[in-house]
């Protein structure tokens, strides 16, 4: 059985929950969503302030199993989108490299990473990105998910150098350098 199924999943305190059938809307300091629960999983409000998931019983035992490896999963969903409305995620990105930079136009992330031209990124509408610094990113979200999407699409355009340590990093990442060539 799922250990992380079992838990309570609190509430935050700036979020007003609905809950029919299988669709919960949230309404938060950032807006409202809708999350639709699987079938195959019954979720009930013990407290106002904390909720309770538990799997449908099921006679095949094919089922039973995958319901225990879905159950974790969905506890984890439902868990993030609630901090999400509640508190946001936010994820910092460092440019590493002699001349990297990146401002923001309009809607668009231009940065200079070490190529002959700018590279340009399009903000999606759902992520805010902020430069504070010229070598610093901050983007931030409503949703875990999104946000990594965000952050790993970033981080393609310049691909790490880790014989120089050069790129685009998420903010306290360790590199280890590769060793070069001896003579």
């Amino acid at each position: 059985m799922s250990n992380l199924g079992l838990k309570e999943i609190k509430i935050p305190s700036n979020l007003k929950l609905t809950l029919n059938s299988n669709v919960l809307k949230i309404e938060g300091i950032f807006g409202k969503t809708e999350y639709t629960l699987d079938s195959r999983f019954i979720l009930k409000m013990v407290d106002e302030n904390i909720l309770k998931f538990y799997p449908k019983d099921e006679t095949d035992i094919k089922a039973q199993k995958q319901l225990k490896q879905l159950w974790g999963t969905q506890h984890s969903l439902l868990k993030n989108h609630l901090e999400g409305l509640s508190r946001g995620y936010k994820k910092v990105l460092e440019l590493i490299g002699v001349g990297f930079r990146a401002t923001i136009v309009d809607n668009t992330l231009k940065m200079k990473l070490g190529y002959s031209h700018e590279v340009i990124f399009q903000i999606p509408t759902d992520i805010l990105i902020q430069c504070p610094k010229q070598d610093k990113i901050i983007v931030f979200g409503l949703s875990k998910q999104r946000v990594h999407e965000v952050i790993t699409k970033i981080q393609r355009l310049k691909k790490i150098d880790l014989y120089k340590g050069k790129g685009i990093l998420v903010e306290n990442t360790k590199l280890r350098l590769k060793e070069g060539k001896k003579k």
